[in-house]
């Protein structure tokens, strides 16, 4: 089950669509002569629309189970992200496409296998969860230099058929054979019902863990998906871009590991916010130095808090909230996760278009993410809260 939810976060739409995008910035933008900013509009319409889709993804999977919703949204995710190899030069067909590659990604989401994964684990729910979200730290551990080689070989459309296909074929078997939904047996300190929906939202903490979110998920998906433009506008080679780009993926897979080990063992807000420490330092670092180590050492720092995003925040909620809505108010924080994602790519693309260059984005993610790992500190013993 874990091998299941893991290769399903990998190739969902968290995995495949983040670490791949910037990746064909440049092909796109060869083609159809679109700016980076339009280019990132796409990531603004998965955002928009996460709006709607997660609450309602997060109160279908506490009513129906994980398996009933990840299979077919599987499927379909698939499909359309083959279909974006159809664009046809008219920024509408774009916009379009990939409206439908973030509706039929819905059910890929994090807060999916999150649900699961914690149904399933009590005493090492931190560890189950990190090894789980390590999917997508694989996916940008292979993807960009993968999808460079593809669009070197074939071409985008090309790439884009091949993910897509690649997606399903690896993901549905392990999915329909493995993936099962499981309610706690017992209660324990991280499993005891606790609040629903309504006392959840009326709680100071929700807000907290929200700002949070939001703030880190903005300047990781920023950082993320501009990235390999951010590194080839500074003069390094693509080749080399998309080694960077890879290296974020090696610590995503680092730090969710040994970030879910050690929130069973320490208190989960500082060790979150430890961890979102590195977002900040990797924005310094990119915009006041150059060279190709400090590159790699910034391309760890992203990884290290894009690591934690999704490993604190539901095991947090879980903590403060309890287990029996977790779907749907993980559905619900997961609004503030589609803002910030939405916000992050294309304000970072749009410092680009008129500065032609990432600075002063970067100056201000600083501040933001910095902001992030802070407001974790002030949400107190998780033992306090049920």
């Amino acid at each position: 089950m874990v091998l299941a939810s893991t290769i399903g976060f990998a190739l969902g739409s968290s995995g495949l669509v983040f670490y791949t995008s910037s990746v064909f910035i440049n092909a796109l933008r060869q083609e159809f002569h679109w700016s980076v900013a339009g280019l990132q509009s796409g990531v603004l319409v998965t955002g928009l629309l996460a709006l709607v889709t997660t609450p309602a993804v997060g109160g279908l999977v506490d009513r129906f189970g994980t398996r009933r919703i990840a299979i077919p949204s599987m499927a379909a995710f698939g499909l359309c992200f083959m279909a974006m190899s159809l664009q046809d030069g008219r920024f509408s067909t774009f916009l379009i496409l990939w409206a439908l590659l973030s509706i039929s990604g819905a059910g890929t989401l994090s807060l999916v296998w999150s649900r699961t994964i914690s149904g399933w684990f009590d005493a090492g729910r931190g560890t189950a969860l990190g090894i789980t979200l390590m999917g997508t730290g694989l996916t940008a551990l292979f993807a960009p230099p993968l999808t460079v080689y593809l669009i070197h070989l074939g071409g985008w459309r090309f790439t884009y058929r091949a993910l897509g296909a690649g997606a399903i074929c690896i993901s549905l078997p392990l999915l329909l054979l493995f993936l099962r939904d499981k309610t706690p047996t017992h209660v324990g300190p991280a499993t005891r019902p606790g609040f629903d929906v309504g006392g959840a939202l009326r709680h100071w903490r929700f807000w907290v863990i929200g700002f949070a979110l939001f703030a880190i998920t903005a300047v990781v998906a920023g950082l993320i998906s501009n990235l390999f433009k951010l590194l080839t506008s500074e003069g390094y080679t693509p080749a080399h871009a998309a080694m960077v780009a890879g290296a974020v993926g090696l610590f995503v897979i680092l730090g969710r590991a040994s970030c879910g080990v050690l929130m069973d063992r320490l208190r989960p807000q500082v060790v979150g916010a430890a961890f979102f420490a590195g977002a900040p330092l990797a924005c310094i670092l990119l915009s006041t130095s150059s060279g190709s180590t400090l590159s790699l050492v910034a391309a760890a720092l992203i990884g290290l808090g894009a690591a934690a995003e999704f490993d604190v925040i539901p095991f947090l909620l879980c903590r403060y909230f309890g287990i029996a809505r977790l779907g749907s108010i993980l559905g619900l924080v997961m609004i503030f996760w589609s803002v910030g994602a939405a916000l992050g790519p294309i304000t970072f693309g749009h410092v680009f278009d008129v500065y032609g260059n990432y600075r002063i984005a970067l100056w201000a993610g600083a501040a933001a993410s910095a902001l992030a790992a802070a407001s974790l500190l002030t949400l107190g013993r998780t033992s306090d809260a049920l």
